[in-house]
């Protein structure tokens, strides 16, 4: 019995001490694994002057990017564009569903002739009135009485007051025809400015909302294809905001995620002098952030044989150039 109990003391013992070997094992090579610096996949891009601004960008269109809206909810009938089709100012890009208003149009237009038609009536009434009274006014004398040639006298202004009437039912008709191919006219969705179709998320058979999720057609100006220009629109950190001059921002460069040996030069065109929250990773209003930043617009030059592609939307690390050029307080 004591031989068992010393035996079972003894593996005890044997596991406690394999325990506490294993277990120095596994943490030295967790900080094995901790103390292993694993490199970025790019090098970070570095400074390229000597007082430089340091901002994230995104890349836009030119005088910013136009989410197309349609003037009310209703069928989409034709989507007239394609992406990347260059497009006009008043080119037709979408139709809605007009066909209650073309119905309406027509029997408008039947109230219009008819009002045309009673006009006719009406020219034809005050001509019989006038005729009449002449006719009273040239017996005259004993054989027509005071009171005839008064009542033909009426008749002949209230003939006048009808046709008056008649042609303002006229007017009203037309006014509403002429309404009515306005609302029509409102039905095709045209370009407000001239650019290229960056993006398309309607097709025709569906129905579009007045507020929908995403802007049926997005539409931007960059340029034609081979040599186009883009707008990035750079958020300095508000801490950095006061190293920020109109007079000084000559320039600046940007890279693309991915590729920080591809540099582009920028060409400075305006501080938006309004600080905002920064909203820089989905672009949603209700992004939670804790910074606020000062936005910067830069011009950029692309050219399709000598660089990457860019793209609308894509972001650049941007090195804004903030020396100043002189000491003028």
């Amino acid at each position: 019995m004591n031989f068992l109990s010393k035996i079972f003391r003894y593996a005890t013992f044997g596991l406690s001490l394999a325990g506490m070997v294993m277990m120095v094992l596994v943490i030295q090579q967790i900080r094995g694994q901790e103390n292993k610096i694993t490199p970025p996949p790019f090098a970070p891009p570095l400074k390229p002057f000597n007082d430089t601004v340091a901002a994230t960008g995104i890349i836009e269109s030119v005088d910013e990017n136009v989410s197309i809206g349609t003037p009310g909810p209703g069928l989409i009938m034709a989507v007239e564009v394609k992406v990347n089709q260059q497009v006009r100012e008043g080119d037709a890009l979408l139709r809605l569903d007009d066909r209650e208003l073309q119905a309406m149009l027509l029997k408008q237009r039947a109230q219009v002739e008819l009002a045309q038609a009673r006009i006719e009536v009406q020219k034809a009434m005050v001509a019989k009135s006038q005729d009449m009274l002449e006719r009273v006014q040239a017996v005259g004398g004993k054989a027509v009485s005071v009171d005839e040639v008064q009542q033909r006298a009426n008749d002949l202004k209230v003939s006048r007051a009808q046709a008056a009437a008649s042609d303002a039912e006229l007017a009203s008709a037309l006014a509403d025809m002429k309404q009515t191919e306005q609302l029509i006219e409102r039905m095709v969705v045209r370009a407000p400015r001239s650019g290229t179709i960056l993006q398309v998320n309607v097709r025709a058979g569906e129905y579009e909302s007045v507020n929908p999720k995403s802007p049926p057609i997005i539409l931007g100006n960059i340029g034609a294809p081979g040599a186009r220009e883009f707008h990035v629109r750079a958020d300095v950190d508000e801490q950095s905001a006061a190293r920020i001059r109109d007079r000084n921002l000559k320039h600046g460069t940007a890279s693309i995620k991915g590729d920080t040996k591809t540099r582009f030069d920028l060409t400075f065109v305006r501080v938006e002098p309004y600080v905002i929250p920064k909203v820089s990773l989905t672009g949603a209003s209700t992004e939670r952030v804790d910074t606020r930043v000062l936005q910067v617009i830069f011009s950029l030059k692309h050219d399709a044989a000598k660089h990457p592609p860019l793209y609308v939307g894509q972001q650049v690390d941007v090195f804004i150039d903030a020396a100043a050029p002189d000491h003028t307080p």
